[in-house]
Formats: structure tokens, C-alpha cells, sequence
């Protein structure tokens, strides 16, 4: 399928204004995906630490924006290990939000960069 001439533009407009190339710009991504998924995995079991001691908690906004900064592979990885947060429907459905949102951003970024 043909990519129709008007995008043509503005992809290779978006690839000019960050001036950066795709293999650069993968690194850097996987290594924030890869910092943020340790700090959400210890997150996660920094709140079941505390909700296990009735201590105080970790908020779900903190848990939520570190997934949005790439780190939902260690939430994810989190909640499977310590299983928690794993039965609030609220939460889980918060949590897929931030998941499809790093995928349709990696997948924008590499279909920019494309060809």
C-alpha cells in the first residue's frame, strides 16, 4: 500500500525537526523504558510492603505516571510478583490506558522515523 504524497511532508518535516535518527532515538527509549520498569517494579513492592504493615501507601497517580514514562513492563512485572493491585477493576483499567498509550507513542515514533 502506498503512503498517500501529502504525509510524505510531514514525516520527513517531523524527522528534520528532531533531528534525531531512529537507532539514537530506540536507545534512548529503551533505556528510559528500562530505568522507569526497575523504579515501577520497586514501587509496586514498596506499597505491598506497606499495605501488608498498614503503613503509609504509595499513591496510585505515582504508580500510574511512572507506567506512562515507559515503566509499565515493571508495573506490569510488579503486580505479578507481589500480586497487587491486581483486583481493582478502577486501577487495572487506568493501567491498560497507560499501556496502549506508550505503545501508539513507540509506534508513532517509529513509523515517523520510517523509511
Amino acid at each position: 500500500m502506498r503512503t498517500p504524497r501529502t504525509l510524505i511532508p510531514r514525516k520527513q518535516a517531523c524527522r528534520q525537526a528532531f533531528n534525531v535518527t531512529m537507532p539514537r532515538m530506540l536507545a534512548t527509549w529503551l533505556s528510559v523504558m528500562a530505568i522507569a520498569s526497575v523504579l515501577a517494579f520497586g514501587l509496586y513492592a514498596l506499597d505491598k510492603r506497606a499495605a501488608i504493615r498498614n503503613e503509609r501507601r504509595v499513591p496510585e497517580k505515582t504508580l500510574h505516571m511512572v507506567s506512562l514514562l515507559g515503566g509499565w513492563p515493571g508495573a506490569w512485572l510488579g503486580q505479578r510478583v507481589f500480586r497487587h493491585k491486581t483486583s481493582k477493576p478502577a486501577f487495572l483499567w487506568v493501567f491498560g490506558l497507560t499501556v496502549a498509550l506508550n505503545v501508539a507513542a513507540s509506534t508513532a515514533v517509529v513509523w515517523l522515523n520510517a523509511g
